[in-house]
């Protein structure tokens, strides 16, 4: 039960339609998190529809579902570090940059995506940092993006914590991990996403177009899928609402609501 991350999770080893604890020899296949506090209600739900989400608009993206164990709801996420039944080896980026646990909340993206530049792979992390940002979730922290390594291969994990945090203010409402001096939504302009590619010694134009097709398309599905989970409470949806403006004021003129998705990462298998 090593896993880290503030809400409670365990893990199981799926074995055709049935749930063993894993074992060294039968590793786990699933993570599994009972609901959390009232407090935060319906985030099975929503932690669920932003990887349904990724997919939708072609970020790579961990399956998940949403099942219920003698009548309590439980977010499921199959695990992306497993592959016919063995481990891969994975590194999430704070790991990958050396740096201590402490630091998850201070690693700059630039750091970030001019390591993974050296391997091919920094524009599959703009599409996901665009993604989380575009999403509203502010808690996209170092330790939730990650790689996986395979002999000299490198290639970016698929998304795995999409969780809509804007919907929880009391949590916090700027980015864990900062786009040039964008902590918020509204501010994701192409000034700040061209700082990142001069931090990182990426092309500005590759950049900008990874990120605004990204953003783009969240904008385009965001509203009717998570709607549904709101459950008609005005306060969230007044902040779902909220959070579409300032996606929508964010977005260049260019771009319309339809947009050609990012394509897959060249990746190891999921």
């Amino acid at each position: 039960m090593s896993l880290a991350g503030a809400q409670g999770k365990f893990t199981l080893a799926r074995v055709g339609d049935r749930w063993f604890w894993p074992t060294y020899e039968v590793p786990s296949t699933h993570i599994l998190k009972p609901p959390p506090a009232r407090k935060f209600r319906g985030l099975d739900a929503l932690a669920h529809a932003g990887l349904e989400l990724a997919r939708r608009v072609g970020v790579p993206a961990t399956r998940s579902s949403v099942d219920d164990f003698l009548g309590q709801s439980v977010f499921i996420a199959e695990r992306w570090d497993r592959s016919g039944g063995t481990r891969l080896h994975a590194e999430d980026m704070n790991q990958a940059l050396g740096r201590p646990t402490a630091d998850k909340y201070t690693v700059p993206a630039g750091d970030i995506a001019r390591l993974l530049d050296r391997h091919g792979q920094a524009y599959s992390f703009i599409d996901q940092l665009a993604f989380n940002t575009a999403l509203g979730n502010c808690d996209a922290h170092a330790k939730n993006y990650s790689v996986l390594l395979a002999g000299d291969r490198v290639a970016v994990a698929p998304i795995y914590d999409t969780v809509t945090t804007f919907l929880w203010p009391h949590l916090g409402t700027r980015f864990a991990m900062s786009v040039g001096r964008a902590s918020h939504t509204a501010e994701l302009t192409e000034k700040n996403w061209r700082r990142l590619a001069v931090s990182a010694a990426l092309d500005a134009d590759a950049v900008c177009d990874h990120a605004f097709t990204a953003m783009a398309a969240v904008h385009a599905a965001y509203g009717d899928l998570v709607s549904p989970l709101l459950d008609g409470d005005p306060a969230r949806t007044q902040l779902l609402d909220d959070q579409l403006s300032a996606l929508a004021r964010a977005l260049p003129p260019h771009c319309n609501s339809a947009p050609t998705p990012p394509g897959p990462s060249d990746g190891l298998p999921p």
